[in-house]
């Protein structure tokens, strides 16, 4: 299994709450991980962070001349390293079995940021109905 630093393009450092200070922030972009991690979350990733399972991690999957990062749920059963979403719709990715794509871990997620948008009002649309009414 394959470990790996962000590098400073993405690296952000931090020393706050016992986090290492190679913290780096990544927002969610799917709908893997729904309800814990939604689209447009902020999470905060310590790539020095000890790995329990049920812990989610940041990952990067390489396959041919692509690549991607995404979050999964960590599970080590010993020989095996298995990183599965909340949501079934989207793969379980398993270290060294045949046929998977290369895998890295770039940390685990330490701290969630979520922001909750107003709906924005349209106050012309409120002015032309009252004065129908």
């Amino acid at each position: 299994m394959r470990r790996e630093s962000p590098g400073t393009k993405a690296g952000m450092p931090r020393t706050r709450g016992g986090q290492s200070e190679y913290c780096f922030t990544a927002e969610v972009t799917d709908s893997a991980n729904v309800p814990e991690l939604k689209p447009m979350d902020i999470v905060t990733v310590d790539p020095h962070a000890e790995l329990e399972d049920g812990d989610f991690v940041y990952i990067e999957v390489r396959q041919k001349k692509t690549s991607q990062r995404t979050f999964r749920r960590y599970f080590n059963y010993g020989s095996t390293v298995r990183l599965a979403p909340l949501n079934r719709n989207y793969r379980t990715y398993l270290f060294g079995a045949p046929g998977e794509p290369r895998l890295a871990i770039l940390g685990k997620v330490v701290e969630l940021s979520r922001s909750y948008a107003l709906p924005t009002v349209n106050s012309s649309a409120i002015m032309a109905a009252l004065s129908r009414a």
